[in-house]
């Protein structure tokens, strides 16, 4: 630091400027510019461009090193593409209900099934639960997130074990009205996650009644994400709000319903989304007709440490009331069974 600033500003004087002045007859010797090593430039110039390849490729790598681990890639029970175990003619699903008790019913034809064996689940020290196969790791840790959940930390989440989050879009109103809504945080949380390296999908609440309210709920979406692109899936999370007075979506039939799902996704998949539907064991045996949506992802929600749905799905909802660190209180907990990259 300069402690005199006056000697900066101090003008020179007649004499000073004499003494500085160049002589006009004298010049200054050219120097002569050499190549180390006695190297032509021809060959100097091809040494450079090799060690800006050399540099650039330096720099290539360590992204793609970074991204792989950013993302914690590894291999999952199914990649894309992957076999599909279907239900056969003659093949029955035993399950239990509240509303109905023990029941029988056929299987489907044609859907696939769940082959996941429970002894492969397993916890980790923060409470995560992880699919093993042969003490290969074949799962991925994720949550969902909504605007219930306030301001994430994500990069804590990522730090916690989490790969993928699925952020709520927006949803649609309960009354007969049935006022579509943005998420507050949809966008937010979307950027903020996937800065933090975790892979993002999407999901939006519905109140559909009619295939033209799940193109409308779809649309919706694809307003919101402006070619957003997700790793994961966007879901069609319709749920049937009981508590709520007058609940628009009460006297819905399974045909109906089903065509609102097939609408939603088949929408979504035009633009570009894998589509994906949400739903309990109860609405995919009694409400949805799964020979329609085969082709569609299921995601699981069943709050257990063991599943118990006979059809396959490719995400599990097991837990509504998980910690996660840079979440303030419960959140819902995931796993994911196929690698969507």
């Amino acid at each position: 630091m300069i402690e005199n600033k006056d000697i900066l500003c101090e003008k020179p004087t007649p004499d000073s400027l004499e003494k500085n002045e160049p002589n006009p007859t004298s010049q200054a010797p050219k120097r002569k510019f050499s190549l180390p090593f006695g190297l032509s430039k021809g060959i100097f110039a091809v040494i450079c461009v090799l060690l800006a390849i050399v540099i650039a490729l330096g720099v290539a790598l360590s992204i793609t090193i970074n991204m792989l681990s950013t993302n914690s890639l590894h291999k999952a029970v199914y990649e894309r593409g992957s076999p599909l175990t279907r239900a056969e003619s003659g093949d029955m699903v035993d399950f239990y209900n509240y509303d109905v008790g023990y029941a029988a019913i056929p299987a489907i034809e044609n859907v696939p099934v769940c082959t996941y064996k429970e002894e492969n689940f397993v916890f980790d020290e923060n409470g995560l639960m992880h699919y093993y196969e042969d003490g290969e790791l074949l799962s991925y840790a994720g949550i969902d997130v909504s605007t219930y959940n306030g301001e994430i930390d994500f990069e804590a989440v990522k730090d916690f074990g989490i790969d993928f989050v699925i952020v709520r879009l927006g949803g649609r109103g309960y009354g007969q009205e049935g006022v579509l809504f943005e998420d507050d945080y949809a966008i937010e949380n979307i950027r903020k996650a996937k800065a933090a390296g975790l892979m993002v999908g999407a999901y939006f609440f519905s109140q559909a009644i009619t295939p033209e309210e799940a193109v409308e709920e779809a649309e919706f979406c694809l307003d919101i994400l402006d070619g957003f692109y997700l790793d994961y899936p966007l879901v069609f999370d319709w749920e049937q709000i009981d508590s709520a007075e007058n609940p628009r979506t009460l006297d819905i039939t399974p045909e109906t319903l089903t065509d609102c799902a097939v609408a939603f996704c088949d929408t979504v998949k035009k633009a570009g989304y894998i589509p994906c539907l949400y739903t309990d064991s109860k609405k995919a045996y009694m409400k949805f007709d799964l020979s329609k949506l085969s082709e569609v992802d299921i995601w699981y929600a069943f709050y257990n440490d063991s599943p118990d749905m006979y059809y396959n799905y490719m995400m599990w909802q097991y837990s509504c009331t998980g910690y996660v660190d840079g979440i303030d209180g419960y959140v819902d907990l995931n796993i994911c069974f196929k690698n969507y990259k």
